[in-house]
């Protein structure tokens, strides 16, 4: 049990998930959303599209979290996730410091994506180190054949 909790391919898609239906679900209510944010009667058709685009955009990142975590393995996959997790801490910080940050939910909002990104890291990190030990006999064992 312990050790499927420990696998970082897990964690990819538990983050993977939320962040499809945290960004996929406000498309279907485009307009709700702006006047969840903006208040009562600021959807005008620009503003709704804009923001159904920028979901869209965001949503590309689920995407290629699905991608990595089906199509790579080993130090591959293990970087790739490292590069996920940076993603994430970029968009908390870069939301987070915005001057209407309090207008897109604050930080609070990024306390899930940010614990699940810090046990994918953590995960990813313990699977690095053991697999470090045990790569150098594989590549020596391709090199001489």
């Amino acid at each position: 049990m312990i050790k499927h909790l420990l696998n970082p391919k897990l964690w990819l898609w538990v983050l993977t998930i939320g962040h499809t239906l945290a960004v996929g679900l406000p498309l279907f209510d485009s307009t709700g959303t702006v006047e969840n944010f903006w208040g009562v009667g600021s959807a005008t058709e620009s503003s709704v599209a804009l923001l159904a685009y920028a979901l869209l955009v965001m949503l590309s990142l689920s995407i290629i979290q699905a991608g990595i975590a089906l199509f790579t393995s080993g130090a591959v996959f293990h970087r790739m996730a490292l590069l996920v997790v940076a993603a994430y801490v970029w968009m908390a910080a870069a939301t987070s410091i915005h001057p209407d940050a309090s207008e897109f939910g604050g930080f609070s909002g990024w306390i899930a994506p940010l614990v699940i990104s810090a046990v994918l890291a953590a995960t990813t990190l313990v699977a690095m180190s053991r697999s470090s030990t045990t790569e150098p006999a594989q590549l020596a064992v391709q090199t001489t054949s």
